[in-house]
């Protein structure tokens, strides 16, 4: 037989299949139920408390995320960073952005692949130190 022993026949949109593989979490320690990005576009900066080039740009994104909302567009930044250390960021820098964490980079990218989503669009800066310090 080649069930494997599975016993629910339910077939899994790709979205649902994705949430079984990966947690996404927000600062308020909220699962983040993907299925609302389904439609517009995701915006996805992978950053780190410790990245100069991250914080530089932050300005930046929050200006692109104010002119494109209109147009649909969400911006997500993910860390693989704790929830201590990025709280501490957004509260000394005064950030105000969609902050997700517990997620490596490897994840991220897996997410993204494996899952086709083109309506996803992964920034990824520092690429060599951002790989080095993830736990992957």
């Amino acid at each position: 037989s080649c069930n494997s022993g599975i016993t629910d026949n339910k077939i899994l949109s790709d979205l649902e299949s994705l949430q079984h593989k990966t947690s996404f979490v927000d600062l308020y320690e909220n699962n983040l139920d993907l299925s609302v990005y389904q439609k517009g576009k995701v915006v996805v900066s992978y950053w780190a408390t410790w990245c100069a080039p991250c914080i530089k740009e932050m300005p930046g994104i929050k200006k692109a995320e104010e002119i494109l909302e209109e147009y649909g567009y969400t911006f997500l930044l993910v860390s693989d960073e704790t929830l201590d250390k990025i709280s501490e960021f957004k509260n000394v820098w005064n950030f105000d952005f969609n902050f997700l964490y517990k997620i490596s980079l490897i994840k991220l990218i897996d997410f993204v692949l494996e899952n086709n989503l083109s309506n996803f669009l992964v920034i990824i800066k520092s690429t060599f130190n951002l790989l080095s310090k993830s736990t992957f």
